[in-house]
């Protein structure tokens, strides 16, 4: 519904030129009012979608830290908000990410194995062996007549 009003608002604007914009015909207001209707839903959208996905998570028996992590991160989305409320100060919220991190990062090949995504994983970089392959695999482009400068004629530069 606030998609077709702010959508509505825009189409009534063009259609009444720049009499659309005096306020007498009170559209810039009603789209304001209607953007921060849409900005609130959008909240409480992501709100509840970050809870849904909470509670799945335990209810499907996730490692404890990884929970963590998605809690810290989903605070994190709007900090501001749990430290004006006071629930929060910014160095409690930096705290659960480090106390988060520690206890994820220990076990994160133990998590990244649990999770079966090595097939689905292809960027070379992820490790040395398959970077060194990938690397192989590199053109080379060369010229005869291109020099290296020898390293005494650096040092004699620097030393100038």
């Amino acid at each position: 519904m606030v998609q077709h009003a702010q959508l509505a608002n825009c189409v009534l604007s063009e259609r009444l030129g720049a009499q659309g914009l005096f306020e007498y015909n009170r559209l810039s207001n009603l789209y304001s009012e209607m953007r921060g209707v849409s900005i609130a839903e959008e909240m409480m959208v992501e709100s509840m979608g970050h809870r849904m996905a909470y509670d799945a998570a335990v209810d499907q028996g996730v490692s404890q830290c990884l929970i963590d992590l998605y809690l810290v991160n989903a605070i994190k989305t709007d900090a501001a908000w749990y430290v004006e409320r006071g629930i929060f100060t910014r160095q409690t919220i930096t705290h659960m990410e480090d106390t988060a991190l520690l206890a994820a990062l220990p076990r994160l090949d133990e998590l990244l194995a649990a999770m079966e995504v090595e097939p689905y994983v292809s960027p070379p970089i992820i490790s040395n062996e398959y970077w060194e392959k990938f690397s192989e695999t590199l053109p080379v482009f060369s010229s005869p007549q291109a020099e290296v400068p020898a390293q005494s004629t650096f040092l004699e530069r620097a030393q100038l």
